[in-house]
This record gives structure tokens, sequence and C-alpha cells, in this order.
């Protein structure tokens, strides 16, 4: 049975791997018989902006977010790049590359190492820059002993205000004139060093404390390669984990995908033990002539004990305008929900999903809206409104929601390539049996 059930773990996360592959590491967690008893934990992303950015938050999101499977990655690394991120003068990256590998030995030992690298970085119109930047987070575990080490973390090509800087201390502040401050090669560890052990290492994170020549907001913060691993000793009745986002778009061209950004994005990739909340949001998504949002915002939740696991995720749009009034609403909001429990198994449901006066070319569609309806539009695509997906049996559960997804299939006046997608309001959990 415990095999069964691992093979229908892997299944179900390949399942929730999201249409811009920002999960793919959930899939495909293996557990070796006979090995160290734990679970792994952590992950890596690119860039990071808090909500106080505004359209820097929506177009940095958390590039290239990728999560560690609970159980590992069966002596693989895998990977997810991102090319091209960019939020105007604030800031830009060439490329940004994560990897995550998570492993059990024969020899009761195990080790987890993501890593974040993030190459050709201009910020705050050249105040600083960097050829490379990577974050590699590492803990190693056996019977008696639990290590976390940033080895390998480092700056390539690092200037400040022009200044080459050469040797980078851990937790080290420089000024930037007429903006605020950066600081660099931030360490942290956490947890009891016995039963549990992380590391999260934050090479990068600049502070916007003046007005300044960009209009970059007072408030703002900007992360940039984040890596965080841990190892928790304790074997869980199973796992949770879902992703949230109020607005994203996925095309082959990269500049449509930066200028919508992921909104609000937040994320838990794998729970094996405890509670965790998070949320995020942004005050405005402006798309010119494709998008105009008010506040979009996200929560999760996940909970995990000897008896029952429980993961919720919410997205929630206000006063949405899609393609220049084709579709508008006062009011978006998707949940996914889904949990598990040994004596009854899973469930899935979207109670709480919902429109608010929803119009779509000046007519009134109603606010109880039936899964996966269609509406076609002309010289575009299609829509489909309250799009779910759902699997739930006696080994665990998924579930996804994306209350508006816009498909465009037909050259347009848009400026949209053919092949892209543009959703609104996606939630997505899972709950799974170890």
């Amino acid at each position: 049975m415990h095999h069964h059930r691992l093979r229908r773990a892997r299944l179900w996360l390949g399942m929730l791997i999201s249409i811009t592959g920002l999960l793919a590491a959930t899939a495909g967690p293996v557990a070796a018989g006979g090995t160290l008893p734990g679970s792994f934990g952590g992950d890596a992303y690119g860039t990071f902006a808090n909500a106080t950015a505004g359209d820097i938050a929506t177009q940095l999101g958390r590039s290239a977010h990728l999560p560690c499977p609970c159980l590992g990655t069966d002596g693989d690394v895998h990977t997810n790049t991102v090319d091209t991120v960019k939020a105007g003068d604030a800031f830009r990256a060439a490329t940004v590359e994560t990897s995550a590998y998570a492993e059990k030995f024969a020899n009761m030992s195990a080790r987890v190492r993501m890593t974040a690298t993030v190459e050709d970085v201009r910020a705050l119109d050249g105040l600083i820059t960097a050829d490379l930047i990577e974050a590699r987070a590492t803990v190693d575990a056996t019977t008696g002993n639990l290590s976390a080490r940033p080895n390998g973390s480092r700056f390539v090509g690092l200037t400040i205000g022009g200044r080459a800087i050469a040797t980078v201390s851990q937790g080290q502040r420089i000024n930037l004139p007429g903006f605020g401050f950066v600081k660099l090669n931030n360490v942290k560890r956490y947890g009891d060093g016995e039963d549990r052990l992380g590391i999260r290492v934050e090479m990068m994170r600049i502070s916007i404390t003046r007005q300044n020549s960009l209009d970059i907001p007072v408030g703002t913060k900007i992360i940039v390669a984040q890596a965080e691993a841990a190892y928790d000793r304790d074997d869980p009745i199973g796992f949770a984990g879902g992703a949230a986002w109020a607005s994203d778009a996925t095309s082959s061209v990269a500049t449509v995908e930066n200028r919508f950004g992921k909104s609000a994005a937040e994320y838990f990739g794998c729970l094996g033990s405890g509670d965790v909340y998070r949320s995020n949001n942004v005050e405005t998504v402006n798309v010119p002539g494709l998008l105009d949002t008010a506040t979009g915002l996200t929560t999760l939740k996940g909970h995990v004990d000897s008896n029952d696991i429980l993961a919720r995720g919410t997205s929630r749009l206000e006063n949405v305008d899609l393609l220049d009034g084709f579709l508008r609403a006062d009011v978006i909001k998707g949940v996914a929900r889904t949990t598990y429990t040994p004596a009854g198994g899973g469930t899935a449901s979207f109670d709480g999903s919902s429109f608010v006066n929803l119009r779509v070319l000046g007519v009134a569609i109603g606010d109880d809206v039936a899964p996966n309806t269609r509406i076609d539009v002309a010289g575009v695509g299609y829509l489909i409104l309250f799009e779910t997906a759902s699997t739930a049996d006696a080994d665990g559960s998924r579930a996804a929601v994306t209350m508006v997804h816009l498909y465009v299939q037909t050259a347009n006046q848009l400026g949209l390539p053919v092949g892209t997608e543009v959703r609104l309001a996606f939630a997505r959990t899972y709950t799974l049996a170890n």
C-alpha cells in the first residue's frame, strides 16, 4: 500500500504542475525504503518585490519559483528557468534559473540543496550591476546530526555606484544615494537543530527609503536570488501544497509574459507538519488595452498533523476590465480547497468561488456561473469561466481553479501572439498520503 500511494503521489503532483511549469519539481517525489526517516523542505526563486512596489511587484513576481519535493528528487536535479525579467529601469535580469536536489542515501544520511541563479543584473538604472548572483542553501542529515550551510553562494562582477565589490561579508549593508540601501548575503538558520533544521539564503535585498528619480515607491523591497533548504526528521501522515496568483499570462513572446507578470503570487511548496499561512497583494494591475484591475489578493493556508491534512488557496480581484471592456466584473474570486484523513481519504471543493456583477460585451452573465463555461471571443479566441479540475480518492486530493481563462487562437489587433493565454484568479492545492 505504501508503494502504491507513492506512485499515486507522483501522478497527483504531476497533475498539479502549472501551465508555466513553475511547480515542475513537485512531480515525482520518491522515498527509498530503509533510509533515514523524515522529509525535505524549502524553495528557491530569482526575484521578488513586496506589494508596496506596485507594478514592479507584478513584473518581478517570484520568478522561476521552484519548491523542494517533500520526498526528494530521487537523485535528479530539477530546474526552472525564466528568460528576461524586467521592471522598467528599477530592475532587469537576462536569465533566472533555480534548481532543487534532495536525496536519501543507503547509509542513513540525506542531503537537500536549493539554488537560485540570476544573470546580467541591472538595478536602479545601473546603480547596481552584476554578471551573476547565486544563492545556494544546503542541509545535510544523518542519524545523529543536522547541518546547514550557504557554501557556493556568490556574486560575480558586482558593482554598486560604479565601484567594484570584490568581497561581500554576511549581512553587509551599503547605502544607495538617492534611493535607500542594499543588504547583501543575508543568511538565516532556523529550527531546533535536532529534529528540524533549515537555512534561508537571500543574496540581495534593495530597500527604497527615499523619494527617487525613478519614482519607485518608498517602502519598496526588491529581493534577488533566494534559496531555502530544510530537513524534518518527522515522518508525517502526508503532505500539503498550494499556489495562487491574481493574474498572469503565458506566451511565445517573453515581453508579453513580463508585462502581465504574476500578480500577488504566493506559494507553499510542500508542508509535512504544522501550519502555514501566507498572503500577498497588489494594489493595481495595468496592462494598457488588455487588463486593468484594482486590488489583487491571494492567500494560502495549510495544516498537517497526525489526524488530518488541509490546504486552501484563494485569489481575489476587484474592478476587473479585460480586453478594454470585453469582460468586466466588480469582484472575481477563486477558491481551491483539499483535505485528507487516513479514515476518509481525500476531498476537493471550490466552495466560495464567485463572480460579482460579471459582464461580457456589456451583457450581464449573472454571478452564478457553471464550471467550465465557454464563451467565444470573435477575432481573438475563447474564454473559459470558472475553469476547474479536481481529483479525490482514498490516497488524497487535488484541486485547481482559474476563474477567467482567455485562449488566443487567431491573429488579433491586441498584439497578443497566437497561443497566448491569460488567467485571472488562479488557485491550486493538493493533499496526499505519505
